[in-house]
């Protein structure tokens, strides 16, 4: 049997900081990373530009990788990765990416997966088409560690149920009054249902989070990392028994090549704290928020405004 791998999962709502973090620790040389794995809403793959600034079809890592997952057999292409569990129509996909719930339906989950055959769930065939990549990255990045930022609690689920990994993960949180101005600037919500969705969100991930090991986990707040870049990093470095980072609060984006959000292409390289919900919610927006999604918010350590 061989080696497993080592992977590093960042769990966090969306906005939460996952583009932030993964930069900061994509400068350690034990680390290897591009990002959301799961390569999503890329939308028009022609005009879609890596963090280092260049066109992803003229981005000379992209090529490479693209060449060796030719030449190792896989069936990847810079339009379809191959690396999305359930990603198909019908009763079994939906299966296969629904939510994370409770422990009934993980258990009946489990057992008609187990049942079904491969090719009709995809899900080994994901699992090693994502393993495949990820030594790649690994292998093109000299990194001995994957991380692997696409956030979400049933690929983790399906990662740790191969047991291909090693698998640690870093549980992000950022303030949910932060998170819900984000989804109401950026996805065209209201801010009613940007409540909503944060609220399904974090109770999917605390559902997650109740299925692992302490000390498989490291618990991180998005303002914490904001105030105390360098202590976190080391905390993190510590934890996963590597090096600490020598300059921890810069980074260089236009030397990772990084999927995700757009702030990879904001030519960034310190950190820069978001508290722009401070001035961007009202009043009745904060009374909406605390009657509404308060408690859960203060259970992840947060204050009423």
């Amino acid at each position: 049997m061989s080696e497993r791998g080592q992977l590093l999962y960042i769990l966090a709502p969306s906005y939460s900081g996952s583009t932030l973090l993964t930069y900061l620790l994509a400068q350690h040389d034990a680390i290897a990373t591009v990002g959301e794995l799961k390569a999503t809403r890329m939308g028009d793959i022609d005009a879609y530009r890596c963090s280092c600034g260049e066109l992803i079809r003229e981005c000379e890592f992209w090529s490479r990788l693209t060449q060796r997952a030719t030449d190792e057999g896989l069936d990847f292409s810079l339009d379809e990765f191959g690396t999305v569990y359930g990603n198909g129509t019908g009763f079994v996909n939906k299966v296969v990416r629904a939510l994370v719930r409770g422990p009934l339906f993980e258990t009946a989950r489990s057992a008609l997966l187990k049942l079904l055959p491969d090719s009709m769930t995809g899900v080994r065939a994901v699992t090693r088409q994502n393993l495949a990549l990820s030594k790649i990255v690994c292998d093109l990045q000299n990194g001995s560690i994957f991380l692997d930022g696409s956030k979400d609690s049933a690929r983790l689920l399906h990662y740790l149920q191969s047991g291909e990994w090693d698998i640690k993960v870093i549980y992000l949180q950022r303030d949910g009054r932060g998170v819900t101005n984000s989804y109401v600037k950026h996805d065209g919500v209201d801010y009613d249902g940007a409540i909503d969705y944060w609220r399904r969100a974090v109770t999917e991930l605390q559902r997650m989070r109740g299925r692992l090991d302490d000390n498989r986990v490291y618990d991180l707040l998005y303002e914490d990392l904001c105030r105390e870049p360098e202590q976190k990093l080391a905390e993190i470095c510590r934890w996963l028994n590597i090096d600490e980072l020598d300059h921890a609060a810069t980074f260089s984006a236009e030397s990772q090549h990084v999927l995700g959000n757009s702030m990879r292409l904001n030519n960034v390289s310190e950190i820069r704290f978001d508290e722009a919900w401070r001035k961007k919610l009202t009043p009745q927006n904060l009374r909406d928020f605390e009657e509404r999604a308060g408690a859960l918010n203060q259970s992840l350590g947060y204050k009423a405004a």
